[in-house]
């Protein structure tokens, strides 16, 4: 009997023993998760939606209170993820998180300093950090001259490295996703081209997607925060007036391919579904794989695409056809998009798609960086005035801006016969 009750006890130790390994786990991965210094990281919304979940099972116990009404899409899935669990146990839910961590952090979770009580499913993968700028009449007039590296950037859903002879890969990086846009890639995305717009080094912007598609267009997590956060006003003026602002920030994005001081070309392998479309529509040049799929997806949605499609496509394709496919909502292929001049190439493979997208962008990154912003500005300007009000314009910035040391520099390499070598910017 007392060899029994000794059994029992060390049996018990060690459950304790191993409850406080699991607890102590816990702990160092809610301060890694909630750790603001960081680097965030692209976590998806059913992982969040899991660690929202056991931090409440550990924190609260089983699933209480009432399921939040229709128009909180994100307060019920946050719930029904909380109510799944059901009677788990608390050991069984830090199990669980910490899981979830490790995937999140590649196997191995970082030593940071004590958690703090904070709601995981909002700090994952939400915190960029940047430096501060200085802001000063030079930074100002001539930011080319005081500009850190694109490393400096804090990017995290964008992959962009050191432009290299003057061109610049820009590339969506939410290849799990299929590169859909998510309020992060977002700001990453707008970021990045305005940056660029800014650099020493790029004179030409090459923009494509990782994993096989350039976007599927705009994550659900998106439209699901919209209805949150409206929900959350109650004077329907200014419910309406919030999501005004939303919808003018998406369209500012969208178009930082076509406010970017330099010629943007998109190569298209994959999915260009709804907000996608947009994107490559302000683009300056685009090419495609012949297995590329577009579609203006926003009609089956119940949208009125709002973001650039329904201005700019028309001008590329035509009234009738950009009527037609936005009407529809219809896919169509690389070889069709091409036909309707949608793109100007369209290629057997991504990888030969590539080798022409580096050369075109090669050629424009030799002529003088000045010059090429001079007629980007002319396009877009002759683009939205008459032919006359367009050369007024360009006779003005000619007044400006001929007087150049790339206009001496073009005259001496084509009386010597010899390849020009201009500023970098």
């Amino acid at each position: 009997m007392i060899t029994a009750g000794f059994t029992r006890l060390s049996a018990k130790k060690g459950q304790l023993r191993l409850f406080s390994d699991i607890s102590s786990q816990y702990q160092k991965a809610l301060a890694a998760i909630s750790d603001k210094n960081s680097p965030p990281r692209d976590v998806s919304n059913a992982t969040k939606l899991k660690m929202y979940a056991f931090f409440k099972q550990i924190d609260a116990g089983p699933c209480t209170g009432s399921r939040p009404g229709m128009f909180d899409l994100v307060g019920r899935a946050k719930y029904d993820a909380w109510a799944d669990l059901g009677k788990m146990s608390k050991e069984d839910a830090m199990k669980g998180y910490v899981k979830e961590a490790l995937e999140i952090f590649d196997g191995k979770i970082p030593e940071t300093g004590v958690a703090s009580n904070v709601d995981s499913y909002t700090t994952a993968g939400q915190i960029s950090t940047s430096p501060p700028k200085k802001v000063s009449v030079a930074t100002v007039a001539f930011p080319k001259q005081y500009q850190a590296g694109v490393d400096t950037l804090g990017l995290t859903t964008v992959l962009a490295e050191q432009a290299e002879n003057g061109v610049q890969h820009v590339i969506l990086n939410r290849p799990k996703r299929g590169n859909a846009f998510d309020m992060k890639l977002w700001e990453d995305y707008q970021r990045v081209f305005e940056y660029v717009s800014n650099s020493t080094e790029a004179r030409a912007v090459i923009l494509s997607g990782a994993g096989g598609n350039f976007s599927t267009g705009m994550d659900l997590s998106v439209f699901a925060d919209m209805q949150s956060c409206g929900s959350k006003e109650s004077c329907e003026g200014r419910r309406r007036e919030g999501i005004a602002k939303f919808i003018q920030y998406l369209q500012d994005a969208t178009s930082s391919p076509e406010t970017c001081a330099v010629p943007v070309i998109a190569a298209i392998a994959g999915h260009c579904i709804g907000g996608g479309i947009d994107i490559i529509t302000a683009c300056d040049l685009r090419y495609c794989t012949k297995d590329a799929s577009f579609c203006v997806k926003e009609i089956d949605l119940a949208i009125v695409a709002d973001m650039g499609t329904l201005q700019r496509l028309p001008r590329i394709v035509g009234d009738q056809r950009a009527a037609e496919l936005t009407y529809t909502g219809r896919t169509f292929n690389g070889q069709e998009a091409k036909e309707m001049g949608l793109v100007l190439e369209c290629f057997d493979t991504e990888a030969d798609m590539m080798k022409h997208v580096n050369t075109v962008a090669a050629q424009i990154a030799s002529k003088s960086p000045i010059t090429t912003r001079g007629v980007k500005q002319s396009i877009l300007f002759s683009r939205e005035h008459t032919v006359k009000e367009g050369m007024q314009h360009v006779k003005m910035w000619n007044s400006a801006y001929l007087q150049s040391d790339d206009l001496m520099e073009a005259m001496r390499a084509v009386m010597s016969k010899d390849e020009a070598t201009f500023h970098k910017n």
